[in-house]
């Protein structure tokens, strides 16, 4: 996992926007992007440091037009937290207390829709961001499952990087007739995460893409 902080020309104004546009005086959040591979989020708001920190994933930052979108949505959520009390802080900082998509966060994302245009915020990603593609490599391990007496299928399994717990179950992987491999290739990033003391694993839908892909690979292991 990576963190880095977000070139201040390239959002500043932005943040003033929505800190106009919302009421807002003070500093503002602090913003970083971070490459968090296979996560399902975009955009996160957090309290720590006795600070409200905006996370924007990298590939969301490649296009204007998403990086706004997934901006303006994190700036509802700012707004919405400034508004919390000591006590309600504090058990955020524990994770307790519902602060998501409640009734203030939507008297909020209103705000923003009547200037910017109808659901410009919503609850969940639009169908319209482009997001650019990963460049980060990781670790994928192709191996044939035995799904039946005669009968195999093809799956992966993948890891971020690796510890020795991680490297433990590549070992014994490997000495089965596994093959790993570095990638950055998303495709692999929907499928199950190696851990410690995990041992599941995604198969390829048969006569897919992805499994005459794996079975090359698979190949440099015969």
């Amino acid at each position: 996992m990576t963190a880095t902080p977000v070139d201040p020309e390239l959002v500043v104004g932005l943040i003033d926007k929505y800190m106009r546009m919302l009421g807002l005086h003070g500093e503002g959040p602090v913003v970083e992007v971070r490459d968090n591979l296979g996560s399902r989020w975009l955009g996160r708001t957090t309290y720590k440091g006795g600070r409200i920190w905006i996370e924007i994933q990298a590939r969301a930052i490649s296009n204007p037009a998403t990086l706004e979108k997934v901006l303006a949505h994190e700036m509802v959520h700012y707004a919405d937290m400034s508004t919390l009390d000591g006590n309600q802080i504090t058990l955020l900082k524990f994770g307790i207390g519902d602060f998501e998509h409640g009734a203030k966060f939507w008297e909020l994302a209103e705000i923003v829709n009547r200037e910017m245009g109808d659901g410009y915020v919503g609850e969940k990603s639009d169908p319209s961001y482009e997001l650019g593609e990963n460049t980060r490599p990781f670790f994928v391990v192709a191996e044939r499952v035995q799904v039946g007496r005669d009968r195999y299928r093809v799956g992966w399994r993948w890891s971020a990087k690796r510890t020795p717990a991680i490297d433990a179950i590549i070992d014994e992987l490997v000495a089965k007739g596994a093959v790993l491999f570095e990638s950055t290739d998303e495709r692999f990033l929907g499928g199950t995460k190696m851990r410690k003391g995990e041992y599941g694993r995604s198969l390829c839908r048969e006569g897919s893409k992805l499994e005459a892909d794996l079975e090359e690979i698979l190949k440099t292991a015969e």
